[in-house]
Protein backbone atom coordinates (compact mmCIF):
# COMPACT_ATOMS: atom_id res chain seq x y z
CA UNK A 1 0.00 0.00 0.00
CA UNK A 2 1.74 3.36 -1.07
CA UNK A 3 0.84 6.95 -0.04
CA UNK A 4 -2.17 7.17 -2.99
CA UNK A 5 -4.08 4.41 -1.80
CA UNK A 6 -4.70 4.86 2.01
CA UNK A 7 -6.80 2.23 3.72
CA UNK A 8 -10.64 4.34 4.52
CA UNK A 9 -10.00 3.00 8.59
CA UNK A 10 -7.19 4.60 8.87
CA UNK A 11 -7.68 7.95 6.97
CA UNK A 12 -11.03 8.37 9.00
CA UNK A 13 -10.37 7.65 12.43
CA UNK A 14 -8.78 10.52 13.07
CA UNK A 15 -12.08 13.00 12.35
CA UNK A 16 -14.50 10.69 13.74
CA UNK A 17 -12.60 11.49 17.19
CA UNK A 18 -12.61 14.90 16.12
CA UNK A 19 -16.03 15.18 15.14
CA UNK A 20 -17.52 13.06 18.73
CA UNK A 21 -15.14 15.54 20.93
CA UNK A 22 -17.17 18.59 18.93
CA UNK A 23 -20.84 17.00 19.74
CA UNK A 24 -19.38 16.16 23.43
CA UNK A 25 -18.53 20.03 23.76
CA UNK A 26 -21.21 21.05 21.94
CA UNK A 27 -23.93 18.81 24.63
CA UNK A 28 -21.45 19.85 27.55
CA UNK A 29 -22.18 22.98 28.46
CA UNK A 30 -19.91 22.97 31.60
CA UNK A 31 -16.78 21.68 29.42
CA UNK A 32 -17.39 24.41 27.15
CA UNK A 33 -17.62 27.08 30.18
CA UNK A 34 -14.08 25.42 31.04
CA UNK A 35 -12.58 25.77 27.93
CA UNK A 36 -11.30 29.42 28.06
CA UNK A 37 -10.34 29.17 31.83
CA UNK A 38 -8.24 25.82 30.42
CA UNK A 39 -6.55 27.72 27.60
CA UNK A 40 -5.47 31.19 29.11
CA UNK A 41 -4.34 29.63 32.47
CA UNK A 42 -2.55 27.15 30.73
CA UNK A 43 -0.91 30.09 28.21
CA UNK A 44 -0.19 32.48 31.46
CA UNK A 45 1.25 28.75 33.73
CA UNK A 46 3.43 28.22 30.73
CA UNK A 47 4.71 32.06 30.23
CA UNK A 48 5.39 32.92 33.66
CA UNK A 49 7.21 29.21 34.75
CA UNK A 50 9.65 30.03 31.64
CA UNK A 51 10.83 33.40 32.61
CA UNK A 52 10.79 32.55 36.22
CA UNK A 53 12.78 29.07 35.53
CA UNK A 54 14.81 30.91 33.11
CA UNK A 55 15.29 33.64 35.50
CA UNK A 56 16.00 31.10 38.31
CA UNK A 57 18.45 28.97 36.71
CA UNK A 58 20.30 31.21 34.40
CA UNK A 59 19.58 28.99 30.86
CA UNK A 60 21.84 25.66 31.81
CA UNK A 61 21.26 23.30 30.05
CA UNK A 62 18.36 21.37 31.86
CA UNK A 63 16.41 24.31 31.09
CA UNK A 64 13.20 23.01 29.15
CA UNK A 65 13.18 19.72 31.58
CA UNK A 66 12.81 22.32 34.72
CA UNK A 67 10.64 24.55 32.65
CA UNK A 68 8.22 21.79 31.62
CA UNK A 69 7.87 19.90 35.22
CA UNK A 70 7.39 23.82 36.78
CA UNK A 71 4.93 23.97 34.13
CA UNK A 72 3.27 20.97 34.74
CA UNK A 73 3.20 21.77 38.73
CA UNK A 74 1.76 25.71 38.26
CA UNK A 75 -1.08 24.64 35.61
CA UNK A 76 -3.17 22.81 37.73
CA UNK A 77 -2.99 25.18 40.47
CA UNK A 78 -3.64 27.54 37.88
CA UNK A 79 -6.77 26.34 36.09
CA UNK A 80 -8.93 25.46 39.03
CA UNK A 81 -8.52 28.97 40.22
CA UNK A 82 -9.00 30.92 36.93
CA UNK A 83 -12.26 28.72 36.89
CA UNK A 84 -13.64 29.98 40.23
CA UNK A 85 -12.52 33.54 39.36
CA UNK A 86 -14.46 33.86 36.38
CA UNK A 87 -17.43 32.44 37.69
CA UNK A 88 -17.43 34.55 40.54
CA UNK A 89 -17.12 37.58 38.20
CA UNK A 90 -19.76 36.52 36.02
CA UNK A 91 -22.23 35.74 39.29
CA UNK A 92 -21.00 39.64 40.74
CA UNK A 93 -21.79 41.02 37.21
CA UNK A 94 -25.25 39.39 37.13
CA UNK A 95 -26.12 40.36 40.41
CA UNK A 96 -24.94 43.82 39.78
CA UNK A 97 -26.95 43.89 36.50
CA UNK A 98 -29.96 42.67 38.30
CA UNK A 99 -29.66 45.45 41.26
CA UNK A 100 -29.24 48.22 38.97
CA UNK A 101 -31.92 49.71 37.12
CA UNK A 102 -31.87 51.35 34.31
CA UNK A 103 -31.59 55.08 34.36
CA UNK A 104 -34.52 57.49 33.23
CA UNK A 105 -33.88 59.76 30.59
CA UNK A 106 -35.92 62.05 28.23
CA UNK A 107 -37.37 60.91 25.64
CA UNK A 108 -38.17 63.30 22.77
CA UNK A 109 -42.24 62.72 23.24
CA UNK A 110 -40.80 63.84 26.88
CA UNK A 111 -39.33 67.49 25.57
CA UNK A 112 -42.16 67.48 23.56
CA UNK A 113 -44.80 67.30 25.86
CA UNK A 114 -43.39 69.69 28.09
CA UNK A 115 -42.08 72.24 25.16
CA UNK A 116 -46.24 71.90 24.40
CA UNK A 117 -46.99 72.73 27.84
CA UNK A 118 -44.40 75.55 28.46
CA UNK A 119 -46.19 77.45 25.23
CA UNK A 120 -49.64 77.13 26.01
CA UNK A 121 -49.17 78.48 30.23
CA UNK A 122 -47.45 81.38 28.32
CA UNK A 123 -49.83 81.52 25.40
CA UNK A 124 -47.47 81.88 23.14
CA UNK A 125 -47.13 80.80 19.18
CA UNK A 126 -45.16 78.04 17.91
CA UNK A 127 -43.22 79.33 14.49
CA UNK A 128 -42.05 76.65 12.09
CA UNK A 129 -40.01 77.36 8.93
CA UNK A 130 -38.40 80.90 9.86
CA UNK A 131 -35.55 81.59 8.20
CA UNK A 132 -32.89 83.50 9.73
CA UNK A 133 -32.91 87.75 8.68
CA UNK A 134 -29.54 89.05 7.53
CA UNK A 135 -28.78 90.39 10.78
CA UNK A 136 -28.65 86.75 12.67
CA UNK A 137 -26.14 85.27 9.69
CA UNK A 138 -22.81 85.32 10.52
Amino acid sequence: MNALTRSTAQHDQLPSLLVECAFFMRRSRSVASMLPAFLISGMASLVTSLVLHAAGTGGNEHLVTGWVEGWLTAWPIAFPLTYGVALSLRKMTSLLKKRSRPAGGLGFADVVDVSSGVTKAHRLHVLRGLRAGDPYRA
